[in-house]
């Protein structure tokens, strides 16, 4: 962001803002009303620049002055979705009370605000009700087929992941890129989302679109804490795809036979005296 290409009054206005001088800028906005719908070289509005950095009643004030909450800037990015994705619950929900659009659909790659959730680093699962109670979709799919609970896994943020699957997301829902989420996870090491998946009822033995239990993916992947995961929780190694192939046909390289035995193995249960 670069507050310097906005024009003066624009500049002076987030200024104030910041400053917690609320009175001058509604007189700026008096004398200048051009400022409310201002733009800096990347397509950012006063809007979307106060919103970014928390500043609520700036926010507020621009809202209540006409600043048309669904705009969106160079990138294709809204003020909604970059409160989603900084977790920014108080100014979602004041966007969303003034018309921003909880279905929104980010134009190049549709990625949708609780995409932008799922990708936050300080994760904060109120996101998700605001968003879900004002009518997003919990299962959006991006051009790659993504919904948020795949983004979810992708970054391991299971906090959000799991207020989606509380709040109704499809746990066993997969694309053609991610397959379903129990396969993505077991093909990255993800132990603490394998359970949460699996609590939340992904099918353990559920065939991919590449012909593989999430067992067969961890092992293809060789992801070895993953399928001693899966396999504490119950997953077959027998289990058969519809090419025939058990878990144990995933193993490529010579090295690893000894890692999958031991692995099976110390999975099965002492027999009882």
């Amino acid at each position: 962001m670069n507050v310097y290409t906005f024009r003066p009054h624009s500049r002076r206005f987030i200024a104030l803002c910041e400053a917690g001088e609320f009175g001058q800028a509604a007189e700026l906005l008096d004398r200048h009303d051009y400022v409310v719908s201002d733009r800096n070289n990347t397509g950012e509005t006063p809007l979307q620049w106060l919103a970014i950095e928390g500043h609520i009643d700036g926010v507020r004030l621009l809202l209540a002055r006409g600043a048309d909450a669904n705009t969106a800037d160079h990138h294709g990015d809204t003020v909604l979705s970059d409160a989603c994705s900084l977790a920014l619950v108080e100014i979602a929900e004041l966007l969303l009370r003034h018309g921003a659009d909880p279905r929104w659909t980010h134009r190049h790659n549709k990625e949708t605000a609780l995409h932008a959730a799922a990708r936050c680093s300080t994760p904060d699962p109120r996101i998700v009700d605001v968003m879900h109670e004002a009518g997003a979709y919990l299962n959006a799919r991006t051009h790659l087929d993504e919904t948020p609970l795949d983004a979810c896994v992708l970054t391991n943020n299971t906090t959000i992941a799991r207020r989606l699957l509380e709040r109704g997301a499809d746990v066993n829902l997969g694309g053609e890129c991610f397959g379903p989420p129990l396969h993505h996870a077991a093909s990255d090491d993800k132990l603490a989302m394998i359970d949460l998946l699996i609590d939340f009822g992904a099918s353990i033995e559920l065939l991919s679109g590449e012909d593989e239990t999430p067992l067969m993916a961890a092992v293809r992947h060789r992801q070895w804490a993953a399928a001693a995961r899966l396999l504490a929780r119950g997953a077959n190694p027998e289990t058969r795809n519809s090419a025939g192939k058990v878990a144990a046909d995933f193993v490529t390289f010579p090295e690893d036979h000894e890692v999958w035995q031991s692995m099976l193995r110390a999975s099965i249960p002492p027999s009882p005296v």
